[in-house]
């Protein structure tokens, strides 16, 4: 059982540049199959940040970062516990155009 939501709120600040916020929280989950407590995942919430800047058309220079705030999480406990992603940052390029 895994229950879940999400919040984006994002703003086209020029036509050329993008700005975005996320949160998604998850509720408590059982990580066997037969739901005891020994193994119940406490719920927790990550929030992400995405700024864009379209440099072409089809091309936009991108910067993010995911679990901002470094929350330390649980995504399973079985047969170790096993800790979710840290605060990740990651820059690259973006094409939005077709394949031909």
């Amino acid at each position: 059982w895994r229950d879940w939501s999400s919040d984006v709120c994002s703003s086209d600040l020029t036509g050329r540049n993008l700005l975005s916020f996320g949160a998604r929280s998850y509720s408590y989950q059982f990580d066997d199959d037969i739901n005891t407590l020994r193994f119940r995942l406490a719920g927790y919430a990550v929030a992400q940040f995405v700024a864009r800047h379209r440099l072409t058309k089809t091309l936009s220079a991108e910067a993010a970062l995911e679990n901002a705030l470094d929350r330390r999480f649980y995504t399973a406990y079985t047969p170790l516990p096993n800790i979710g992603a840290p605060r990740l940052w990651r820059m690259g390029v973006r094409w939005d155009g077709r394949w031909r």
